[in-house]
């Protein structure tokens, strides 16, 4: 005698259907926002991993902006120092001009007076050079990355510019040029290994997404034939 089903509910179909229906979503918001991770169920030791990769980034990202800030600085500092040295070497000409007894007085005034302007204008850059409102010469300006600093003094026309140009350029290149190259290794690794962790990987999701498409049409399919079947039951049994 055939026995009609008493507890459709104990059936594993709409649990199963229900649980492709879950893997499609997942594949579909995966796909939709590029990420594997959205929530914490999505993996939850994963997600604390990128979390803790992207603080890391944050600050590598943040020490990078002051290493960019210190050669904005420094760059700034080296024109205007480029200029008074300029002027320095023309004095260095002037002074062997004005040296030369066959001159005559007016020429010795001229070149004089030509002297005068280029220390004043050397003066004038010491006490006006600025970076973003600060003075730049003022003896309190100091780059500073690690262990290394350098502070640039005041300066006048009878400063050794040549020599801070060096540091400087010496600060820039040995320091902040090698402490950025190597935040930005760190950064793209960091920031690799948070993709690995977070991004969703295209060609694996759209896979899943069809998969769990065809398992709930299949479990539709079993479900119509089930239910079909109950009611051909039920009306025999009527």
């Amino acid at each position: 005698m055939i026995q009609p089903i008493s507890n459709p509910s104990s059936s594993p179909l709409p649990r199963t259907l229900s649980q492709n229906q879950q893997a499609a979503d997942r594949a579909t918001n995966r796909l939709a926002t590029g990420l594997r991770l959205n929530t914490g169920s999505d993996g939850p030791a994963d997600l604390i991993s990128s979390e803790r990769l992207r603080a890391i980034l944050e600050t590598l990202d943040a020490e990078s902006a002051v290493i960019t800030r210190q050669d904005q600085v420094a760059n700034a500092a080296d024109g205007f120092l480029a200029e008074a040295s300029s002027l320095q070497s023309e004095n260095r000409a002037l002074q062997v001009q004005l040296a030369d007894t066959t001159r005559s007085q007016a020429e010795r005034d001229a070149i004089q007076f030509q002297l005068d302007s280029n220390n004043q204008a050397i003066d004038r850059i010491g006490q006006t050079a600025s970076f973003n409102g600060e003075r730049l010469f003022s003896g309190e300006t100091t780059l500073a990355l690690g262990d290394t600093s350098i502070t640039l003094p005041t300066i006048d026309s009878d400063f050794d510019i040549a020599t801070l140009r060096g540091q400087i350029g010496a600060y820039q290149s040995n320091t902040l040029d090698s402490a950025q190259r190597s935040s930005r290794v760190a950064a793209e690794q960091t920031a690799a290994a948070t993709s690995d962790l977070r991004d969703t990987d295209f060609a694996e999701e759209l896979v899943n997404l069809r998969s769990a498409q065809l398992r709930t049409e299949a479990n539709f399919a079993a479900l119509a034939t089930t239910n079909e079947t109950r009611s051909s039951v039920l009306n025999l049994l009527g």
